[in-house]
């Protein structure tokens, strides 16, 4: 009887020739994150990042692939192949079915007309293999834009790789690994210990010391974030439990013992104090149905934005300090890859005010350039902006050393400054860094106009619903951003009219929503019927609420603020999404 072997097929398959190749990601943690739509999906956004991402993986690679690999054409010469592997962190879902897309955009509709490559696979880390000689050239595609994972359903996390192989004569290095960041050694802790920037000093330290020692008691007190995406939870995964802000507020919970503490987040992308100011209210106060106890405020790397270069971000801490439950204000200063953030002029109004700082700049960029860091660049950040699980460990850790530290202190103290001072002359003797201008903001939109105000809303008379998206507290359900909004959709032939809003203010800033879409034209800012400025919201590129000042007087008046389409624009659409007031 003539037995067949096992050991193999008769006539295997010669092996393929190996190929250099170009990591884009390497074990990057996604997960099946809930979207509108009803699928579940983790999206990154290339655009802009693609040379830092492959540098972060492998800093030898040379500076001319990476500036190639990110534009369409010369991706599509370089490639030979796209590599994809997806292993799923619990086995119970590596039998599941992963939906890999690869989007280009395009030149003529940035969103519909690139080419893109698509495969499935499983979640087991077996690769998925797309030959580029398989998709066909597309002349109209630009740039490297998105990439999709998509999954059947929730609750899948899991560890990706992308790479490209290349096509013969292109030669790059082999990314090398980090060890593993011991998070319990002597080293990580003195890097924690380098975070803290301030305790804070008078009544805003002793405020802090004070709450802390109510949550020691269990009493009923709440926690809240304010920021851009970092404090949104970007980069984390899964990020509904896995951002610094979810995991500060587990920290405290469990530290202190107290069960009762309540948690808001309220992070959003992209966004500056600029914007903080105006949705402070709705976004962390619920319109007065909240009173936060310990307010944390993060936009250090996002108020490049804030046009008024300081004044609405000392502006927003005021407001929140003003509050009659005289909350405690943590600053705390997060950083980009680059090593940018500016905290050089948010800190002086710490300084001034004596509150509470945390730096993660002044933890880790230092580090990691020292021969063995306790935390690589690579291991530290998820992107070129937002940190990995492990980067927003630091952050939580460094949030909870500030928490501790202060609260070994005593708090009688903290009780009596407190008692002995009013919220009435909370800012008695300090002179303000940059101005107070913004500290009395309201909201204005179509559901939430304040008495007194009119709006004529012209050819303004639809509401948009594709808006910014953002994932509040402890939801994972990603939610838009003003959606009482007044859209000018688009038309032809008929005669535009402007969106006008009057009313006795001092102070206003416009909020716009910015969009990719060609259809949408740019919007003039008319007050008291001249011209300030042009506003294009094409500019940034995607959806994002976005903010212009339109006015900034000493005395309340009379004032009419008028929102026209731009000349040559008629026919396109524009959406003003609110206005934020000082009345």
């Amino acid at each position: 009887m003539t037995q067949q072997s096992t050991l193999g097929p008769k006539a295997p398959k010669d092996p393929e020739k190996q190929r250099k190749k170009a990591y884009l990601m390497l074990d990057a943690a996604v997960e099946s994150m809930p979207r509108p739509d009803g699928k579940f999906a983790e999206i990154i956004y290339l655009e802009g990042r693609v040379p830092a991402k492959l540098k972060v993986i492998c800093p030898e690679m040379p500076d001319e692939i990476c500036r190639d690999l990110s534009i369409s054409q010369e991706f599509r010469k370089m490639v030979y192949a796209i590599g994809v592997t997806v292993t799923a962190n619990e086995e119970q879902f590596r039998g599941e079915t992963v939906h890999f897309r690869l989007d280009h955009y395009g030149k003529t509709n940035k969103y519909e007309s690139g080419t893109r490559i698509a495969a499935d696979g499983l979640c087991d880390g077996s690769e998925i293999k797309i030959m580029m000689s398989g998709i066909p050239e597309n002349p109209d595609d630009d740039i490297l834009g998105t990439i999709y994972f998509m999954f059947d359903h929730s609750g899948i996390g899991a560890k990706a790789s992308v790479c490209f192989y290349l096509n013969d004569g292109y030669d790059v290095p082999e990314p090398v690994l980090d060890p593993p960041v011991d998070f319990e050694g002597d080293a990580y802790r003195n890097l924690i210990a380098q975070s803290l920037m301030s305790e804070g000093t008078g009544e805003f330290k002793a405020r802090l010391q004070e709450k802390l020692a109510r949550i020691k008691k269990g009493e009923d007190l709440t926690l809240a974030f304010i920021g851009g995406s970092i404090t949104q939870g970007a980069g984390a995964k899964p990020q509904v439990s896995m951002s610094y802000a979810a995991k500060t507020y587990e920290g405290l919970k469990n530290e202190f013992n107290d069960p009762a503490l309540r948690y808001v987040k309220a992070g959003v992308g992209g966004t500056s104090s600029e914007f903080g100011i105006v949705r402070y209210d709705r976004d962390v106060t619920a319109d007065g149905k909240i009173s936060p106890d310990i307010v944390v405020v993060e936009y250090a790397v996002n108020d490049a934005g804030d046009e008024t270069g300081g004044v609405c971000y000392e502006s927003l801490v005021r407001k929140i300090l003003a509050a009659p439950n005289r909350p405690a204000v943590v600053l705390l200063f997060a950083v980009f890859m680059s090593d940018f953030n500016l905290e050089d002029r948010l800190r002086p109004i710490g300084e001034r005010y004596g509150l509470p700082m945390v730096s993660i700049k002044s933890a880790v960029t230092a580090q990691f350039y020292e021969e063995t860091p306790v935390i690589t660049k690579r291991q530290f950040f998820y992107d070129i902006f937002h940190p990995s699980n492990e980067g927003h460990k630091v952050m939580t850790d460094s949030l909870m050393n500030l928490f501790k530290t202060v609260a070994k202190e005593d708090f009688g103290d903290a009780e009596q400054k407190l008692a002995e001072t009013s919220a009435v002359d909370v800012f008695k003797g300090i002179k303000c860094v940059y101005g107070p201008d913004f500290e009395n903001m309201i909201r204005a939109d179509r559901a939430n106009l304040p008495e007194g105000f009119s709006v004529e809303e012209g050819s303004f008379t639809a509401q948009e619903t594709v808006l910014q998206m953002a994932e509040w507290d402890d939801r994972e359900m990603a939610e838009p951003m003003f959606t009482d909004n007044w859209k000018k959709d688009i038309s032809e032939g008929a005669e535009v009219k402007p969106l006008v809003l009057k009313g006795t203010f001092s102070k206003a800033i416009v909020v716009y929503l910015d969009s990719a879409e060609q259809s949408t034209g740019k919007g003039d800012i008319y007050v008291d019927g001249k011209f300030v400025r042009t506003v294009d919201p094409l500019e940034t590129g995607w959806t994002h609420c976005n903010t212009a000042v339109a006015i900034n007087e000493e005395k309340a008046g009379e004032h009419e603020i008028m929102v026209k389409l731009h000349p040559g624009d008629e026919g396109k659409k524009f959406t003003v999404l609110g206005f934020g007031l000082v009345l």
